[in-house]
């Protein structure tokens, strides 16, 4: 019976959201950036809610991860004083963010449930003219042990590793100076 209505059990995280606080900020910031998400993910599943440690009871999967990452990006992003543009705008520096990998499990222990997540993104640099100025490999992880594991402990977990990982990438600017080279 258990395995019966494990087919029937998903929990579905929604795109982060986007603030109009942090559309404000980005449009008082002066460093300009074009910020671009790409996803190599081939379904909307993230992961697994297990029984027992093991047993894969219902399923986690994500509305629009792409959006999920953009949405924080674009908030981490102006957090550290960036105006983020869209591509078409042609700003002097664009990120281009490509998920590669991400998952999302709880793991229930009777009373308590070990919600865990990762996430491997792709950075590409690109300057106004389309050359490549730098890529990087970034991953994140993090993991929460909750009382339950409804949509608010699996968002929390996946906000704090999505943000974690922006946060090397904000790192990265800041160490590159954020300027792109126009050649």
């Amino acid at each position: 019976m258990v395995f019966f209505l494990s087919a029937c059990t998903t929990t579905t995280l929604p795109p982060a959201e986007l603030t109009e606080a942090s559309i404000k900020l980005s449009n008082l910031n002066h460093k300009q950036l074009g910020l671009d998400v790409k996803s190599e993910l081939t379904s909307a599943r993230l992961g697994w809610q297990y029984i027992l440690m093991f047993i894969p009871f219902g399923q986690i999967e994500a509305e629009r991860p792409k959006d999920f990452v953009f949405n924080r990006a674009f908030s981490k992003l102006s957090l550290a004083g960036y105006n983020v543009q869209p591509t078409w705008t042609n700003p002097p520096l664009t990120v281009v963010i490509t998920i590669k990998d991400a998952d999302l499990d709880a793991y229930d222990l009777l009373a308590l449930r070990n919600v865990s997540g990762s996430l491997e993104i792709e950075v590409k640099l690109i300057n106004r003219t389309g050359k490549l100025v730098l890529r990087e490999d970034f991953s994140s992880s993090d993991n929460a042990w909750r009382e339950f594991a409804f949509l608010p402990q699996l968002n929390y977990v996946f906000t704090r590793t999505v943000d974690s990982t922006i946060d090397k990438v904000v790192e990265m600017l800041e160490q590159t100076g954020g300027i792109a080279p126009e050649s």
